[in-house]
């Protein structure tokens, strides 16, 4: 019999939408919309007229929120949808809208 790894999903626990209650507030929302449209750190800490820090410090705090231990935004966003924080589409959205902004710059 061979050893299999096993691999832990962090968003396991949020297999169906909504099971799974985070409570977030306002600005970190906020922050959340503003990463899956494909912004930058600094670029949400200017429109949310706040500090960088403080932005990252709300990424951070939703990290924990969804209880993800690293800094992928991709799977902070899909743990969101899975939570019901954020529309099912929104991961085919912020691929169109991360390819628009980065062509603007």
């Amino acid at each position: 019999m061979l050893h299999q790894e096993t691999f832990h999903d962090p968003c396991a626990d949020l297999s169906k939408k909504g099971q799974y209650k985070v409570r977030i507030s306002t600005r970190q929302r906020a922050v959340l919309s503003f990463l899956a449209a494909g912004l930058t750190m600094p670029k949400i800490a200017k429109r949310l007229k706040m500090a960088p820090a403080t932005a990252a410090g709300h990424r951070r705090q939703l990290r924990l929120a969804f209880r993800l231990y690293n800094s992928n935004v991709v799977l902070l966003l899909r743990a969101a949808v899975q939570a019901g924080e954020l529309p099912a589409d929104v991961l085919a959205r912020s691929a169109d809208e991360l390819c628009r902004n980065m062509a603007r710059e």
